[in-house]
């Protein structure tokens, strides 16, 4: 396989990141039509807004605007359908798996770079997170773009890779404030390094400066979002820890996992442990991915300004943990081979002391883990993984619109969280529309619908005059009984069979009628 490499080194070069990154869009390309939900449905609906719109409700709600912005581009370029829309997540993903792969090779050579883009192609987590229509994915690309110019920066020393390394770091943040943890690791990395001569370094502060300058534009922002961010502390434990660990491995927490799930993680576990540890030196980046972000989500949830930990949002570190392996696996095996070779020993090794033996071990767990992963998130679909809920806003309109009898009467939406999900599949023929008195004037998610000039109803009697007939969507009471129309003098006609569970309320669609 050496020889093979090394004859077609340049063809590989080009082909084989191309190669990963359409098998991995290939993997995601399934269930992108599943529903929406209101963590993507909030997203694809401000992109109805202008630039400067999406700025002001990005910062309501504690969000920085470039995925949004980028969104609306998209949306604009391939249209506004779920597949479309979440296409683009399954093409940051590629992106990323193409730096992956540039800065795998080289650093480790282009064995590392196949096993290692190998499995972060079908890494369960980042195929999950592929599926989805907000910013994890296009994070994930600064992160790792910003890894390899990092790296060209190091060993060239010229002030553009340095530039190009501040601009990645500013683009992620613009994207997620998750990116900051892996942007300190590797500020970690970057002392290592260098040691105490870092500070000393003009190429390293001018790139501070050039990401800071970059950024300065949302720091009024940012400033103000702090300001209002609620002090609630989001306890870490090694529960959570731990969950972590096999959703990273295996999309599956600890404690749902079966006995053969179980013992793959385990063994996965082995071997990454045994081999991070033993080639620690040489995987510092990656080690630095893993245990920093960590480490610092653990230290803030000590404080009454804690952080969640939830994989997604630093996605990066989950990604480091496939990467870490396939490259750890073929440095085990390089360094067995030269150690053999150094011996030339007359008597073969004990099986377990062979080269091949170590490189397919390895690389046989750490696979089967993955495709185990990848078994349990077709199984699960695209779901919410907080709650364990599926969603099924589009099942709701598609059977609304197809309703016998309805005329294409509008939809009036009790809850405006799940106006969010059903306005995604609005169509000229049939809207959605939420009543404004029951907008929370507090919660920052709501600013798009407190603004809005489209789909709002501020003055039920005058929009009802204007049609025959209307389905109504309501929440079920919890003592059982009729959903009830929010204006008298209208009778049910038609109920929809099909219910729709979301934030923990079971809703009907009804028609009404006037009597």
């Amino acid at each position: 396989m050496s020889e093979f490499l090394r004859s077609r080194k340049r063809l590989i070069s080009i082909l084989a990141p191309t190669l990963f990154g359409i098998f991995y869009m290939f993997l995601v390309m399934f269930n992108l039509q599943q529903s929406v939900w209101q963590g993507e449905s909030y997203g694809a609906y401000l992109t109805r807004y202008d630039a400067g719109q999406i700025w002001q409700f990005a910062s309501d709600s504690n969000q920085p605007p470039l995925y949004f912005w980028a969104l609306k581009l998209w949306a604009h370029c391939f249209g506004r359908t779920d597949f479309a829309m979440r296409f683009m997540s399954a093409f940051c993903g590629a992106i990323a798996l193409m730096f992956a792969y540039m800065w795998t090779k080289y650093k480790y050579g282009s064995k590392a770079a196949i096993l290692g883009s190998l499995l972060l192609s079908f890494s369960p987590i980042l195929v999950r997170y592929g599926r989805e229509m907000q910013p994890f994915m296009m994070a994930l690309m600064f992160v790792f773009a910003a890894m390899y110019f990092l790296q060209l920066a190091i060993d060239n020393g010229q002030k553009r890779w340095w530039l190009v390394y501040a601009l990645m770091v500013a683009l992620g943040l613009w994207t997620s404030y998750y990116t900051v943890f892996a942007f300190l690791a590797q500020g970690v990395y970057l002392c290592l390094v260098y040691g105490r001569t870092l500070f000393r370094r003009k190429t390293f502060w001018l790139s501070f400066a050039a990401a800071l300058l970059l950024f300065v534009p949302w720091l009024p922002s940012l400033l103000g979002q702090l300001a209002q961010r609620p002090t609630a502390s989001a306890g870490i434990s090694l529960a959570t820890l731990t969950d972590f660990w096999s959703q990273s491995l295996i999309y599956q927490n600890s404690v749902n996992l079966t006995a053969g799930a179980l013992l793959l993680t385990l063994a996965a576990s082995v071997v990454l442990v045994v081999l991070a540890v033993r080639y620690r030196l040489g995987l510092r980046l990656l080690l630095c991915n893993i245990l920093v972000p960590l480490a610092v989500l653990l230290l803030l949830s000590l404080t009454p300004w804690g952080l969640s930990l939830l994989p997604q949002r630093i996605i990066y570190s989950s990604a480091s943990i496939a990467l870490l392996g396939g490259i750890a696996t073929v440095i085990a095996t390089n360094e067995l081979s030269l150690r053999l070779a150094k011996r030339r020993r007359k008597t073969p090794p004990a099986l377990w002391r062979r080269p091949r033996f170590v490189f397919a071990s390895c690389a046989v767990v750490l696979v089967a883990t993955s495709l185990c992963g990848l078994c349990i998130l077709q199984d699960y679909g695209n779901y919410n993984f907080d709650t364990g809920k599926r969603y099924s806003a589009k099942l709701l309109a598609q059977s609304i619109a197809s309703a016998e009898g309805t005329d294409r009467a509008p939809i009036i939406v009790e809850s405006p969280w799940l106006y969010y999900d059903l306005s995604f599949y609005d169509t000229p023929e049939q809207q959605s529309f939420f009543l404004g008195q029951n907008l929370d004037a507090k919660d920052g998610l709501l600013s798009p619908l407190r603004q809005a000039y489209f789909g709002r109803i501020d003055h039920l009697d005058k929009f009802l005059a204007q049609h025959e007939a209307v389905w109504y969507v309501g929440a079920i009471p919890a003592k059982g009984g009729d959903i009830s129309f929010p204006l008298a003098g209208y009778t049910a006609s038609q109920v929809l069979t099909l219910s729709y569970e979301h934030d923990g309320h079971q809703y009907e669609a009804i028609r009404f009628v006037p009597e």
